[in-house]
């Protein structure tokens, strides 16, 4: 059972109605990407979870523990816990659910990449940002909806925690666009043979492009497992 949670408001996941969701294991193994389809409150709290894309959902045994991530690119991410007690082909319903803490949400919606990218330093003057005469080759390893990790192996570049970069150029998995972002770098590590991989987080995304993201990352997702269970 998941610990340290926040207190589920059930006025605030029905704002979540249609957003999309993963499913995972109690032991964090991915299950399916799908979408909140219901939220109800009587005779208890319960949620209907159906697959994306009109499919069915895969099958489970009743009483199986789940996390789900939901996510809006409104409203943010919202971690829950619960236990499925219908299984339909069209759909879970769940109950016993808890918010997760922020820690059990790290790293959810999060896909591997191995995408050619073009990284250049930003100034911001004025509030306007402008673009450093420096652009470096590198390559984005894995992409969530909140950021990405890139590696650059060039001694010279030398970016910083709190740098402020745009990164253009990379695709994620077999989505045909090609996604452009600013960003700001959180965190810089040192690899023996990627070199420098810098994790960053994104800023300024409108709701456009994050949905465009948001659409790669669960098509991504879904090849994943399908792969997984054997599926062309």
């Amino acid at each position: 059972m998941a610990n340290g949670g926040d207190e589920l408001v059930p006025g605030k996941l029905v704002n979540y109605i249609d957003s999309a969701c993963e499913i995972y294991s109690a032991d964090n193994d991915l299950i399916a990407v799908g979408k909140l389809k219901d939220v109800r409150t009587e005779p208890c709290l319960t949620v209907e979870l159906s697959a994306s894309g009109g499919g069915d959902m895969p099958k489970i045994t009743p009483g199986t523990e789940i996390k789900i991530s939901l996510v809006n690119t409104k409203l943010g991410f919202l971690g829950l816990f619960g236990r499925v007690y219908i299984v339909h082909d069209q759909f879970w319903r769940v109950d016993e659910l808890r918010c997760l803490g922020e820690h059990e949400r790290r790293g959810y919606f999060r896909v591997k990449s191995n995408s050619a990218a073009r990284i250049s330093p930003l100034e911001e003057e004025d509030k306007i940002d402008t673009l450093v005469d420096t652009v470096y080759q590198g390559t984005v390893t894995n992409v969530s909806l909140s950021g990405l990790l890139f590696a650059i192996d060039v001694d010279k570049c030398l970016f910083k925690v709190d740098s402020r970069l745009r990164v253009s150029g990379f695709s994620i998995g077999e989505s045909p666009h090609r996604f452009t972002v600013i960003c700001r770098v959180r965190r810089v590590m040192q690899h023996q043979v990627a070199g420098r991989l810098y994790g960053c987080e994104f800023e300024k995304m409108d709701e456009k492009e994050s949905d465009k993201l948001c659409q790669a990352l669960f098509a991504q997702q879904r090849v994943e497992i399908q792969r997984r269970r054997g599926i062309s």
